[in-house]
């Protein structure tokens, strides 16, 4: 696995444990990164399975945004700066980190659990959401005896985000905050 979210991890890992030149910064979760997640859990009194999973990137989440929103104004690139709208990255992380929620919640409740018992992973999820964006208003309601739920939040832009237990569906983007005062709450 490579990827961009591979690499914010490894840099909160870096800045966090103080690694040294030794550990590289290359997007790949291989044995160097398994082994610093352990080390950080370890660290952080959590079961060391070297899976980055919600606790442990919630306790890194403070490291990994102030990498990523640093100067509020710009940021570097291989030594090079590069001007950035925060709003637009800040839209961009609620987003992307919404799908990775909702893919959790939706794994969590697949092992024997109802979303009403999912509030602790959310609780998680929320603390990095205001903490990207300090107005986003993360609102988590289940329904129908744990059956569904409903994930959303505020954008800068003042339109909303939501995301829901039907595993087929995108995020969705509206205006209002979708109703939560129904049996069977949806997006």
């Amino acid at each position: 696995m490579r990827n961009d979210d591979v690499l914010a991890l490894q840099t909160a890992l870096k800045i966090k444990l103080e690694l040294g030149e030794d550990f590289k910064l290359d997007g790949s979760y291989g044995p160097a990164t398994i082994k610093a997640v352990k080390q950080f859990q370890v660290s952080k009194e959590l079961e060391d399975d070297g899976i980055a999973g919600v606790l442990t990137q919630s306790k890194l989440s403070n490291v990994v945004i102030n990498n990523i929103n640093k100067d509020n104004s710009e940021d570097t690139i291989h030594g090079e700066k590069k001007t950035i709208d925060n709003s637009d990255t800040s839209d961009a992380d609620l987003k992307r980190i919404l799908i990775r929620a909702k893919n959790e919640i939706i794994y969590y409740a697949v092992n024997g659990k109802s979303y009403t018992d999912a509030y602790e992973l959310v609780s998680g999820y929320n603390n990095t959401f205001l903490d990207i964006y300090s107005n986003s208003d993360p609102l988590y309601k289940s329904s129908g005896g744990g059956l569904y739920f409903v994930y959303s939040l505020k954008l800068s832009n003042g339109e909303y985000i939501c995301a829901d237990n039907n595993f087929r569906k995108e995020i969705t983007q509206k205006t209002t905050r979708p109703n939560t005062n129904v049996e069977q709450v949806s997006c």
